[in-house]
């Protein structure tokens, strides 16, 4: 059974409760990884220890809703980490649509 690691965030928003917008570049380390995650410009990339980044998915927005990563789920030595996403609507909240949740499979690959 993997265990989720939350993704740093932002304090949630006291007027409606809801997580704010991602930020650019919020970033995760995990040994499991053999680097950092990082989270930007709707990319999700590895950067290695020596600096190397590598992007690994790019999520398309789906308007009005924009992804933001929650949680990440990974074993060590395998070459994948399942990332859940939060699709917020941001405004179009109050319009009626809905927040949402996606896991996406991302492969790691080897480092050089």
């Amino acid at each position: 059974m993997l265990t989720p690691v939350p993704w740093p965030a932002r304090e949630r928003d006291a007027s409606s409760g809801l997580l704010p917008q991602p930020e650019p570049d919020r970033e995760l380390t995990l040994p499991s990884t053999q680097g950092t995650l990082r989270w930007s410009a709707l990319t999700l990339s590895r950067v290695s220890a020596g600096g190397k980044v590598t992007a690994l998915r790019t999520l398309k927005a789906r308007k009005p809703h924009r992804p933001m990563p929650t949680s990440v789920y990974a074993a060590a030595g395998q070459p994948v980490v399942l990332v859940t996403f939060q699709w917020l609507p941001g405004p179009a909240y109050a319009e009626g649509y809905n927040i949402y949740d996606t896991i996406e499979v991302v492969a790691l690959p080897a480092h050089p």
